[in-house]
């Protein structure tokens, strides 16, 4: 008998082509618009050479250290400077006419002087090399003169200080800002899986639907039918997050990780807290099924723009703030589980989030079944 309403109510749902769309077809829509928006946001954030107008002076043909830190920092693949040689008129010219980032000069008593049209970053980064020169050429000159055999050590130390800078990542994948959305798209479509959620406690409620109160008239236990109709919401919301998924990963490119068993897993326990919460909000709401529909529109908006799908600094300006609030926000958990497996290498946060979410699901679930056994008709 299961197994027969199983079949008919996922034949109602497959036929439901307004859910279909707002659970399935519309997180997909807006997965590709995201794409587009947010293709070259990390892209745009590349470190690029910074220009820089050099002062060929006579100072600066005879401080070999000076020139010695400056093409060291503008050779190599991660250069940080591009220096082009010129006379001060010439270095002031590009200044104003914004061709270089700003000019740099050596003066005669080994001071650096830079001169800028604006502030900005690359500005400050050619003050700070322009500051850490004269600071270290002032340490070096002053052990010099009080201890030679300190002063090689020092500069063997200095030489050698790149071989103790290492670039590493801290977690399974280098971060990327724009994943966040991505992520928070698909706590979102988790969440659409109430529509699925409030239509199959509906379905069995003789006061929403003509049809419903046939079905309590038929000679079927109410709880079999409604874990029937519950198996297929679950079943449809689960591979419409899939597909998501799968539309994300090798459509756009979203990077989920390695962890393919885990991440799957998610998905099926964001489905089933999405479908819970629509069938908790049509069993304690008794209004008709239009304003349960925008109930849950309403609280599905408000969760995922809290789990960061507007802005995704607000995420942890909550989690900051109002910690509390991020492990009630079932969207915020689902968002921080996809992010756990993507960027940490250990589980114990994304185990945190997956146990909280399994404990919605059964406070959900309980609090279901114990309003649906307990309603009862005078009539139909």
């Amino acid at each position: 008998m299961f197994w027969h309403l199983f079949s008919y109510r996922l034949r109602c749902i497959l036929r439901d082509k307004q859910t279909l769309f707002w659970s399935a077809a519309f997180p997909i829509v807006l997965a590709a618009l995201f794409g587009l928006a947010f293709s070259n946001l990390d892209s745009n954030e590349l470190f690029t050479q910074i220009p820089v107008a050099v002062v060929d002076n006579d100072a600066y043909r005879q401080s070999n250290a000076f020139k010695s830190a400056l093409y060291s920092a503008a050779s190599g693949k991660d250069a940080l400077f591009n220096p082009i040689l010129c006379t001060k008129d010439e270095a002031v010219a590009l200044v104003e006419e914004g061709s270089v980032a700003g000019s740099i000069s050596i003066g005669a008593d080994g001071e650096v002087n830079i001169l800028v049209k604006e502030t900005g970053i690359s500005q400050t980064i050619l003050k700070a090399f322009g500051d850490s020169f004269v600071q270290l050429s002032r340490a070096f000159k002053t052990i010099a003169e009080t201890e030679a055999q300190a002063a090689h050590k020092f500069a063997s130390l200095l030489a050698n200080e790149a071989a103790y800078i290492k670039e590493t990542k801290l977690g399974a994948e280098y971060p990327n800002k724009s994943v966040i959305y991505f992520f928070a798209l698909i706590s979102m479509a988790c969440l659409y899986g109430s529509f699925h959620g409030v239509n199959a406690v509906s379905s069995v409620q003789a006061n929403q639907s003509h049809v419903a109160a046939r079905c309590n008239m038929a000679p079927v236990h109410k709880l079999l039918l409604f874990g029937a109709q519950l198996s297929a919401a679950l079943l449809v919301q689960f591979i419409s997050c899939l597909l998501l998924i799968v539309f994300m990963k090798f459509v756009i490119g979203v990077q989920f990780g390695p962890r393919l068993f885990l991440i799957i897993f998610t998905c099926a326990i964001g489905a089933s807290m999405g479908v819970m919460l629509g069938a908790l909000v049509g069993a304690l709401l008794k209004q008709r099924l239009n304003l349960k529909i925008g109930i849950i529109i309403s609280l599905s908006m408000v969760l995922t723009s809290l789990a960061g799908l507007q802005y995704p600094n607000l995420k942890y300006i909550i989690h900051k703030s109002l910690p509390l609030l991020s492990y009630v926000n079932p969207a915020a958990l689902v968002t921080d589980a996809f992010y756990a497996l993507y960027y940490y290498e250990g589980l114990e946060r994304y185990f945190i989030n997956i146990g909280l979410l399994l404990g919605f699901c059964a406070v959900f679930l309980f609090v279901v079944y114990g309003v649906m056994r307990r309603q009862k008709y005078a009539s139909l």
